[in-house]
Order: structure tokens, then sequence, then C-alpha cells
């Protein structure tokens, strides 16, 4: 790493805001190796880092809430707005899918080993919106779990890139790992996981092309690492943007879960979609990008 403790924490902890970092760090809340050091303290790889978060740092934020698309005895289907958590990360107390789906859907709690996570068999990124399918029962879960394993169940995202990738249709194949410099963020390396994207430009200006795009495999952060190792990072990713482009205003990442086919416990294959946001629908208005509509 040789990076400093509270630039370390910040990668670790990216709900924690660094100012909150460095007061925890002041009082005595984050040790480096047991030890109570100052923020500026240079790690190291493999050096352990421990954050206890006392009760009063807990913050409650407001967040948007999903909408239901349908729902099954087994599965719901539901459309996650931009800026909502799937589950808790980082040590703060803010409101997640997780929560809602405890609130409104309970019986979630009986289908997973993981207490985090009930119900969860693939996620979205805080800032992408789109389609999720979730598991009610454990038979739906077992079943969602086994079509993910298998590659059967098909997602379609819709993005906003930097550029116009070429050739406009392709499949990007990067393998994909951990940096070793920001434990929050992804690389392309020889030495990753396989990972797999098919891509289609539907239609561009000088500046920005709007892309369909179909994750073949599901590594963390998967599109938007591939796009920026393919050259065209996605318009409003912040963690992974590029300096070779003049960035372009726009209140969220631009990245959409459009669209997902998958099979019931009986086998019976069902597709749903979920509507753009309406900021989304306005920036490709104001841009002149009209998504294909098959």
């Amino acid at each position: 790493m040789n990076i400093r403790l509270d630039k370390a924490v910040t990668s670790l902890c990216p709900d924690i805001t660094r100012s909150q970092i460095q007061k925890l760090i002041t009082h005595q809340h984050i040790t480096l190796n047991g030890e109570f050091l100052p923020a500026r303290t240079l790690t190291s790889k493999g050096d352990i880092i421990v954050v206890t978060i006392p009760e009063k740092h807990l913050v409650v934020r407001d967040v948007p809430v999903p909408t239901v698309i349908a729902e099954f005895p087994d599965f719901v289907v539901i459309n996650k707005p931009t800026g909502l958590s799937v589950h808790p990360a980082g040590g703060i107390a803010t409101a997640t899918l997780v929560d809602w789906l405890m609130e409104h859907y309970p019986e979630v709690k009986h289908t997973s080993d993981d207490p985090s996570r009930p119900g969860i068999v693939h996620r979205l990124d805080k800032d992408t919106s789109g389609v999720m399918v979730v598991a009610r029962t454990l038979d739906g879960f077992e079943a969602l779990k086994r079509q993910f394993k298998m590659r059967t169940i098909t997602k379609e995202y819709l993005a906003v890139c930097y550029g116009i990738p070429s050739p406009t249709e392709g499949d990007i194949t990067f393998p994909l790992a951990r940096s070793v410099h920001e434990y929050r963020k992804f690389v392309a390396a020889k030495d990753g996981k396989e990972a797999h994207t098919h891509f289609s430009v539907d239609c561009s200006n000088h500046a920005m092309s709007l892309v369909t795009v179909w994750p073949r495999t599901g590594r963390t952060h998967q599109i938007r690492v591939h796009f920026q190792a393919l050259g065209h990072p996605l318009i409003g990713d912040r963690i992974y943007h590029s300096p070779q482009y003049a960035p372009i205003e726009t209140p969220r990442l631009l990245l959409h879960a459009r669209r997902v086919t998958f099979s019931d416990i009986s086998g019976t294959v069902h597709t749903f979609q979920a509507p753009l946001d309406a900021d989304f629908s306005l920036f490709l208005e104001q841009n002149g990008l009209i998504p294909r509509t098959d």
C-alpha cells in the first residue's frame, strides 16, 4: 500500500467520510497492527487495520426506496434506485435494500446463511439503478443461486460512456482483480479472475455513446472497470474516471440494469424490465441519445 492510514481506511470504508475517519483515529477507535497511530502513518501490504465504530458515530441517512415490479411466492422483482446500497457496508448504519426487504418481505430472513444479505443472490452497486430479483423462500434462493452459477440468467444494462468505442459492438474480456493501491477498486489484470462483457453501441454524439451491455460474468464493478480499461469510462463514475476526458456533469452514475431474464422453480422463463429514472432519461434527451426499443 504505502499510503496514509486515513486514506487506507477511506478505501476500506467508502461510506465514512475522511474527516470522520480522522476523528476516529484521533479518539483511538482505529488501530494499525494493534497500535493507535497517527493518521499520517504509512500502511503496507499485509497490515491489519481494525475500525471500531462507537454508537454515537452511527448515522442514518435518508435514502431512496425501491419499487416493486412483480411478486411471486418465491421471488420479488424490484427496481432499485440509484443511491441505495443493497446491504450494509463500511460500519455505517445507513438504510439499505436489505432493511427495506426485512420490513416489507420479512420471510427473506429464512433464505440465506448470511444474515446480512437475506434473499440477495446478485447485487447492484449503490449508484447503479435497475432491476433486481430477490428470493423470498429458500427454494427460490437455491434456484436463483443455481442459475447464476450456471450463467443461465441474462442481464441487460444501459450505460453512457465517454467517446465512441471502436468497434461499436464486441466483447471485453480483461480479467479483473482487486487493486493493490485502493481496496475498493478493481483493475484489469492478467492474473485476475475471468470476466466477460458483451456490448453494442446504440447511438453516439461527438462526446459520448449510449451502450447496451450484457455481462456474461458477474464480477464486482465489472462493467465499470471493463469500460475504463477499454478507454471509454462511464459518465458519472467517480471511482473509475479517466483524466483523458473533460468531466461531463451528471447527478448520477449513468448505468442502469434494464432487463433480467430467469426461470422460476417450475422452469417457466420470465423477463422483467425496469424503466429509467427521470434524471437518466433527461440526460439522454438533452444529449440526443435514444435507447433502442427491442
